[in-house]
């Protein structure tokens, strides 16, 4: 068995189709753009609620990762006005369908309740508008 092989006969996946899905994630969830109110959030969370680092650094994780989501359920909800202004996106284009944008979104939610603060250990609340 190769190292780009799925195990079953005739479903192998090449090097370039990995690359793909890639770059249609990185597309539809934006991470350069949501790395900005992570850093603001994890300079709020140490400044002016006096946490420690390590808490302020899973607070910035679970604010970058919340702004993924919202990009990408963001793109589901626009998806026919995308499409009725030809807008090419992974969405529009077929390359990812939305069942499975709907569940990268749910997975990146679940991960940012999971990893924050406030839903992990109770203690500190962080809300964003």
């Amino acid at each position: 068995m190769s190292l780009y092989s799925s195990g079953s006969p005739g479903k192998s996946v090449a090097l370039s189709d990995i690359v793909q899905g890639l770059g249609c994630a990185r597309e539809l969830t934006r991470p350069l753009t949501s790395s900005i109110p992570a850093l603001l959030t994890g300079v709020v969370v140490v400044t002016v609620a006096k946490s420690s680092p390590a808490t302020a650094l899973r607070g910035a994780f679970a604010m970058g990762i919340s702004t993924m989501a919202g990009f990408l359920f963001d793109n589901i909800y626009d998806l026919s006005a995308d499409r009725a202004a030809d807008h090419p996106t992974p969405l529009t284009q077929g390359i990812v369908s939305s069942f499975h944008a709907r569940m990268l979104a749910g997975i990146l939610a679940l991960c940012a309740i999971l990893l924050s603060p406030a839903g992990a250990l109770g203690k500190l609340t962080l809300s964003a508008t």
